[in-house]
């Protein structure tokens, strides 16, 4: 645990934490600021502070202690003074601010944010109602970095968050969800097996994808769309492709999405199905079912008359017994 002053009235800590299965490992960035914020100045103070909170996850990741354990990180900053003049009509004014900077981190350093396996960005920010409402901005690596926003109710006796509202949807959740650790940090350690094979997880392609569409629109104009990439999952069951999401739960070493991306020369969207190998999935080599989805998804393809996408890193075909043969050949197995 490390704590160091910066200038201009702001402080930043580094802490490690482990779960209590002793599973996920994270690397909290926090930072507080008792700088004042305008409307005006909110998103590039934003930007500034994300690239600090890198700079200190980058110096932290150096540490011989987390060298070789490959933790996932994730980052909360506070603003502590409200911001003059706003109201909660502001709310999803501070959103779309909010989700600006994110947008230009990951525009700008978008394969940092991944090396660093960076999971979840937080910021607590204060509206100036009287009293001042706290606002919980939050963009997480799962959702495509997509910003959401949550007015947090407080404990009147200890002033501690018991509740959230989500400003779009009303809904509420409590704070065990959401301090709930995100998909990413639960899949760091297959995005480790991969990386230690020389490749990239199968499943930071979407975002590869999204990081790379934000560059072009930010090249061609000033507005860049919401929703860059949707990548519905395909999964194989009963013989045919079925819409359903593993979020990296597969047991298949071969995974499949239809996407839809949104380009500056195609800005209604383009469909496109893409495949790939999952390396951390028997090393991402070619069996029976891996052959079928190939197959069922390259089909599917050329019935809708859109590009197919193969992102290829497998190991080849399985070598040994086929195991969904092994049940029904009457021999004797010595290994």
């Amino acid at each position: 645990f490390t704590v160091s002053p910066l200038e201009h009235g702001r402080i930043f800590a580094m802490d490690f934490g482990v779960s209590k299965d002793k599973k996920t490992e994270v690397v909290f960035a926090r930072g507080a600021s008792h700088v004042v914020m305008g409307l005006d100045t909110f998103a590039s103070s934003i930007s500034s502070s994300l690239l600090t909170s890198c700079d200190f996850i980058e110096r932290a990741m150096l540490d011989p202690v987390l060298e070789n354990r490959h933790p996932a990180a994730q980052i909360f900053l506070h603003s502590l003074p409200p911001i003059p003049d706003t109201t909660q009509r502001d709310f999803k004014y501070l959103q779309v601010l909010f989700g600006s900077a994110v947008q230009q981190l990951m525009a700008e350093s978008g394969s940092r944010v991944l090396k660093l396996r960076i999971a979840k960005i937080e910021v607590k920010v204060w509206v100036a109602t009287s009293p001042p409402t706290a606002l919980r901005l939050v963009a997480e690596s799962s959702t495509g970095w997509e910003a959401a926003a949550f007015q947090e109710t407080l404990d009147a006796f200890t002033g501690s968050p018991i509740s959230f509202k989500n400003v779009e949807t009303q809904e509420e959740c409590s704070g065990v969800e959401m301090l709930r650790q995100p998909v990413e940090t639960q899949r760091s350690s297959k995005r480790t097996i991969a990386r230690r094979a020389g490749s990239t997880y199968i499943y930071d392609f979407p975002a590869l994808l999204r990081i790379s569409l934000t560059k072009l629109w930010m090249k061609s104009c000033d507005k860049v769309p919401v929703k860059l990439v949707v990548a519905r999952e395909l999964v194989l069951q009963a013989g045919e492709l079925v819409e359903q999401e593993q979020g990296g739960n597969n047991r298949i070493g071969m995974v499949v999405w239809q996407c839809t991306l949104v380009t500056p020369e195609y800005p209604e969207g383009r469909d496109i199905i893409l495949i790939g190998n999952d390396v951390t999935t028997k090393a991402g080599s070619f069996g029976v079912e891996e052959s079928e989805v190939f197959f069922k998804a390259s089909e599917l393809a050329r019935k809708k008359g859109i590009p197919r996408v193969y992102i290829a890193c497998n190991s080849g075909a399985r070598i040994g017994g086929v195991e969904e043969l092994k049940s029904v050949v009457q021999v004797e197995w010595v290994d």
